[in-house]
């Protein structure tokens, strides 16, 4: 070998070595990377689960997301703590059976004395209320003066009739002064609208009773009908 090819040589060493030193480092680099995206994709997938993801509920049984609404939280703005809402026109019935149905969905029930109370309760604390159309009740007034009355003091909250009879009964038997009211049932789609009340009945809270707490709580989840201005 001559000193010319020698020297050659040499140059073309010196000048690879650099070369596999880069390439080498850019590979770290890359396999660096690909160790960091996987981290983040299986972490991701254990902070949020698929839509399909079954959850475990005290017990041990499997709960699916529809059957999961009372291990949430419900939604009611940016109120801090518990929103409340007004047994308006208390019963046997409603203190018994709707106070349980309202805690159930992180409701606080608030059971109303007499009409004069209505003035010292303030809108921003409540969701709506619930009235009962049975014939008697503690707060000596008609199911007609009692609507009236919370209707005028907010009239945006949604509203929720209660009673021993079917729905049918109800419609039937309102006074003609809330003949305009379309009465749903709990097994009806929600409907934002000034005139259109909830009805539970007895039966419902005891026979079906979440399909009773999921329509309640659809029924006050917002605390004031989204087609109306806010409650001042």
């Amino acid at each position: 070998m001559t000193a010319r090819q020698a020297s050659t040589r040499l140059v073309t060493r010196l000048r690879s070595r650099p070369r596999a030193s880069v390439e080498a480092a850019q590979q770290a680099q890359r396999d660096g990377q690909q160790d960091q995206q996987r981290h983040f994709v299986e972490s991701s997938s254990q902070v949020h689960p698929s839509p399909n993801h079954v959850a475990r509920v005290p017990g041990g049984h499997a709960a699916t997301r529809d059957s999961q609404f009372r291990l949430r939280p419900p939604r009611f703005g940016r109120h801090q703590g518990a929103m409340k809402v007004l047994l308006a026109r208390p019963h046997d019935f409603i203190v018994a059976h709707m106070r349980t149905a309202v805690s159930a969905v992180g409701l606080e029930p608030e059971v109303l004395t007499a009409l004069a109370q209505l003035e010292t309760l303030r809108a921003a604390d409540f969701a709506g209320a619930v009235i009962s159309l049975a014939a008697t009740s503690s707060v000596p007034a008609t199911a007609l003066e009692v609507f009236a009355a919370v209707r005028k003091k907010w009239p945006t909250k949604p509203i929720a009739l209660s009673g021993l009879s079917s729905i049918s009964s109800a419609r039937a038997g309102l006074p003609a002064e809330l003949k305009h009211l379309r009465l749903r049932s709990v097994s009806d789609p929600v409907e934002r609208s000034i005139n259109a009340v909830l009805y539970v009945t007895d039966v419902d809270l005891k026979q079906s009773a979440q399909q009773a707490q999921q329509a309640l709580r659809a029924h006050f989840d917002t605390g004031s009908l989204s087609s109306l201005p806010p409650v001042r």
